[in-house]
């Protein structure tokens, strides 16, 4: 995984890159640190899949149309990027 630390945010350099936009690329993602109301938002998630993909969506503030567009391998090394942000209580899959 290429991210870059910060302790507010992660930069995760996309394996896959996306067209955001004819002609414009996303070839990485931001991730902000989680906050309560991202959890708040992704509580009502039915599975942990559900709640990951909410909880990445919300820290790097991608509109619905721009996340569906993320491979899935890129999808799944957010995914862990995004544990990282999670106290160790409130890790997905440990409900």
């Amino acid at each position: 995984m290429h991210a870059q630390e910060n302790e507010t945010y992660r930069i995760l350099q996309l394996e896959h890159p996306f067209e955001r936009t004819k002609g414009e690329f996303i070839s990485e993602l931001k991730f902000r640190r989680l906050t309560a109301g991202d959890l708040r938002a992704a509580s009502h998630c039915k599975n942990d899949t559900e709640m990951t993909l909410k909880l990445i969506a919300r820290s790097c503030r991608l509109a619905d149309v721009e996340f569906d567009k993320l491979d899935l391998e890129d999808m799944q090394k957010a995914g862990e990027l995004i544990s990282d942000f999670l106290p160790k209580s409130q890790e997905i899959g440990t409900n």
